[in-house]
């Protein structure tokens, strides 16, 4: 399956098994690499998003303002 890259957090993610957006990737340097996540996180929600596929996510980070601090349910 392709693997969508969400490129203002650094991140490249594919669909789970399960509910959330598997990190299959992560770009050093970059966001996420900075907040500390690691390939096999599964991102669960973004800000209150919550996240089922990595479509969702890609979808939530194209609607997120630049710069905006975001929490991320890992």
């Amino acid at each position: 399956s392709a693997t969508p890259v969400v490129g203002r957090l650094g991140l490249e993610v594919a669909d789970d098994r399960k509910p959330g957006a598997l990190v299959v990737g992560v770009h050093v340097p970059g966001p996420g690499y900075a907040a500390g996540l690691v390939r096999g996180d599964v991102l669960l929600a973004f800000g209150t998003t919550r996240i089922d596929t990595a479509a969702d996510l890609a979808r939530a980070v194209a609607r997120a303002r630049p710069g905006r601090e975001v929490v991320l349910t890992v």
